[in-house]
């Protein structure tokens, strides 16, 4: 029995033993190891990967839906909540409305305008909120006329010999008008005089200034959407996002200098939308990291025109619209980059109740009106100014596009692309040519014959 005993015991020892090395050996494991230190400027695959695919517009779902659905489904989607930190990304909303039917020729052009005002208040927003100063007045006033005599109206100072020949001759000039008119057809009532008497007033004014003035870069739009109201009226929404390493992705394109990326992204032909039509929907800029892992800006312009019957005037006019387009595509590119906002906003809203009473004089006929006012004040007054200037250095027209949506409305576009390698590149056309360099492209090769006709050599990836 005791060597029965004994044998139990060693296998529970030993069991025991056991399951705390191996606890031991599960702890190591989960202990997480020692990681390198990253410059806040770099960017690991995670974040590349998360990027793309927040930009990409190949395969982006632009069913219609409710402006607040769109909103919510992205917050679901990608479990953050707006103006909140989010693992040091902060997403932000914003909306604007379109009050034109969709088959009006200039629905395109009120929905690009649209997207701007939807951008600049949720930039006033944040500086607002960042910046902002506010400063509010509250005021209370109370009148009360109880007297005995309260209804009763001062008598009107006695008057001077001519003061009385004079408003005479007003009343007869009256009398006689009031009578030619009404021999024309003309119903001409008789001059009236009015006096005003409070006689009870109640009033609470609420004014309220805030004022604002900062910049904000790295703000990245990442999602659009149009959302359909009723017949003629249409809502604009913007999904935006700004982190530590876009404002440093900006401050390095202001800068002109290569950003400190480290991980692989993808082509930037891959992100594009597959058809023209697609191109309808994007708006600004999207940030996404290419195929070498660099940051590239791509920016989404576009415009409208109405078509004209003549060939020639039409391209002229199309040609102005695609204009038009490549400077909002650039504008959008600056606005990232850096932007001063100023805000200003005032409001005065008050509730007041009055009771009054009113002689009504005509000629002799004396009478008195009672009234009370109830009213609610609300005046509003906002301004918000934005400004932004950049380099055009690095900035490159990978694509032309026009199309037209299902109301049969135009639209041109043109997709700009900035990168740190189109600067370079760029740095290398305008920098000056050495003299040793000038010289020996100067000087000829030797050639057998001035007649004979070169062969290509060259693809298109030697240039």
């Amino acid at each position: 029995m005791k060597k029965i005993t004994g044998v139990v015991l060693a296998c529970l020892m030993a069991a025991h033993v056991t399951a705390e090395e191996s606890d031991v050996s599960v702890g190591q494991a989960a202990e997480p190891q020692a990681q390198p230190q990253v410059s806040s400027t770099a960017v690991v695959q995670s974040d590349i990967e998360e990027q793309n695919a927040l930009s990409d517009s190949s395969t982006k779902d632009i069913t219609p839906k409710s402006l607040n659905d769109f909103f919510d489904e992205f917050a679901d989607q990608h479990d953050i909540n707006y103006g909140e930190d989010n693992n040091g990304k902060v997403f932000f909303s914003g909306r604007a409305t379109v009050a034109l039917a969709a088959t009006d020729p200039s629905f395109a052009k009120a929905l690009n305008l649209a997207f701007d005002n939807a951008m600049l208040n949720m930039q006033a927003e944040f500086v607002r909120n960042a910046f902002g100063r506010q400063s509010s007045e509250l005021k209370q006033t109370l009148f009360s006329d109880d007297s005995t005599n309260a209804r009763e109206f001062e008598k009107l100072p006695a008057e001077g010999r001519f003061a009385q020949l004079l408003d005479k001759a007003v009343k007869l000039t009256g009398a006689k008008l009031d009578s030619a008119l009404q021999e024309m057809g003309v119903e001409a009532a008789g001059l009236t005089e009015e006096r005003k008497k409070v006689l009870f007033a109640d009033a609470l004014v609420q004014k309220i200034s805030e004022s604002a003035f900062g910049s904000m870069q790295g703000l990245v739009p990442v999602q659009t959407s149009m959302t359909q109201v009723s017949a003629d009226h249409y809502e604009v929404g913007v999904i935006a996002v700004m982190s530590g390493k876009t404002r440093q992705v900006a401050s390095d394109m202001r800068q002109k200098r290569a950003s400190l990326i480290t991980g692989k992204g993808r082509q930037v032909k891959d992100v594009l939308p597959e058809k023209n039509d697609g191109y309808i929907s994007e708006h600004g800029i999207r940030l996404i990291y290419n195929e070498s892992g660099a940051p590239v800006i791509i920016s989404y312009g576009q415009w409208s025109y109405q078509p004209d019957s003549d060939p020639y005037m039409n391209n002229r006019k199309k040609e102005v619209a695609t204009d038009q387009a490549t400077s909002r595509a650039d504008a959008a590119v600056s606005a990232f980059i850096n932007t001063a906002i100023q805000f200003k906003r005032s409001s005065e809203s008050s509730a007041q109740i009055e009771r009054s009473i009113t002689e009504t004089v005509n000629g002799n006929d004396t009478s008195l009106s009672e009234k009370t006012a109830k009213d609610i004040i609300d005046i509003t007054n906002k301004e918000i100014t934005s400004r932004s200037d950049m380099n055009l250095r690095g900035l490159r027209t990978v694509k032309r596009w026009d199309a037209k949506d299902a109301n049969g409305v135009v639209y041109v576009g043109v997709v700009r692309m900035y990168s740190h390698a189109n600067v370079e590149n760029t740095n290398q056309m305008v920098a000056p040519l050495s003299s040793q360099g000038s010289k020996a492209q100067s000087t000829p090769k030797s050639s057998q014959s001035v007649t004979r006709k070169s062969r290509v050599v060259n693809d298109m990836d030697d240039f």
